[in-house]
């Protein structure tokens, strides 16, 4: 960091943080050091989000409140901030951080009922918010400026959730004040001039902004490379996977041709003839078997004509089919 914290400031910005993390269980912790956090509420059964950003020297400097999801009210700004509560208009250190999100919340929990929330509705007139850590310093008199106007998009485009850098400032109050001399020196000497540049508390908390950013960058980036290893695998195996289906199915083509080829030995002519042939066959011996029972004398009459006559009917039925079938292919041809 470019600056430290008094050892006092920062146990009182735990306890703050604490007590708030306390009131509200459901608020979500998005930095690790406890700068930032996302209190989703519901308004109408309409869901919402209020950003809560803790500055570096937090309960020194005032906290930066913004809504993610456009909201209209009179306490907030173009930029959707918070701007309309006491404790933020004229910020002291004593001002507890809980008292002021849980007033916040019920003053738009109360109002916006009376306020319909026509920026919702209208795309083209949501304005773009500016970064948090420079959000402190809007409301001073020297940062004062116009919103650059939007680039124009097609209406299929989704509205996009930007957060560019603050308004460049008309002038400088401290450098009104400098001499003619003083300011020629910041001009020649590289030193001075970063060393007077640094001493703005909007470009500290920028940078200091920049280093979470590249932090967190860097967190993200070594999360992806951690799970290079898993994709790999997972990409092995999906190929293994892929190539097993592939066996499978040339596995599954080849007994279907199989099974198509022996179904269409079956059905051919050949096939039908000869199955007809041994039915045939198959009933002459039956009819056989049964009179030699007779003869031998293992069966009376009534049941030698019980058993004979079907087994012949049989017979005489296949063999005519045989015939038929004979006749036929020899006509065919």
């Amino acid at each position: 960091k470019m600056f430290g914290f008094l050892a006092g400031g920062q146990t009182v910005r735990d306890t703050q943080i604490e007590k708030f993390q306390a009131g509200f269980p459901n608020a979500i912790q998005k930095q690790a050091d406890k700068s930032l956090f996302d209190l989703p509420f519901q308004i109408e059964r309409r869901s919402y989000t209020l950003r809560i950003f803790l500055p570096p020297k937090f309960p020194e400097e005032k906290p930066v409140l913004q809504l993610l999801t456009p909201l209209k009210h009179h306490w907030i700004n173009q930029y959707n901030q918070i701007v309309g509560h006491p404790y933020l208009s004229n910020w002291d250190s004593k001002f507890e951080l809980t008292t002021l999100i849980k007033e916040v919340s019920e003053e738009l929990k109360s109002l916006s009922r009376q306020q319909p929330d026509v920026s919702s509705t209208n795309p083209a007139s949501r304005h773009a918010p500016p970064s948090y850590r420079a959000a402190a310093m809007l409301d001073e008199p020297s940062t004062t400026m116009r919103q650059p106007s939007p680039s124009p998009k097609r209406n299929d485009e989704p509205e996009p959730f930007k957060t560019p850098l603050p308004p460049i400032p008309a002038h400088f109050e401290d450098l009104d004040l400098m001499s003619v001399r003083e300011l020629e020196t910041l001009d020649r000497d590289d030193v001075a001039f970063q060393a007077h540049l640094f001493g703005f508390e909007s470009v500290r908390t920028m940078c200091d902004m920049r280093e979470q950013v590249i932090e967190e960058n860097a967190k993200i980036a070594q999360s992806n490379l951690q799970r290079k290893d898993e994709l790999e695998l997972l990409r092995t195996e999906a190929l293994t996977l892929q190539t097993t289906l592939q066996e499978i199915k040339e596995r599954f083509d080849a007994k279907t041709r199989a099974r198509v080829d022996a179904d269409a030995r079956k059905c051919s002519e050949g096939a039908v003839l000869e199955t007809i042939r041994q039915a045939v066959d198959k009933a002459d011996e039956e009819s056989e078997d049964v009179a030699s029972g007779l003869r031998s004398g293992d069966m009376s009459a009534g049941e030698f004509v019980k058993a004979y006559l079907p087994i012949r009917k049989s017979f005489h039925r296949r063999n005519a089919a045989q015939e038929y079938s004979h006749r036929w292919t020899a006509t065919s041809f």
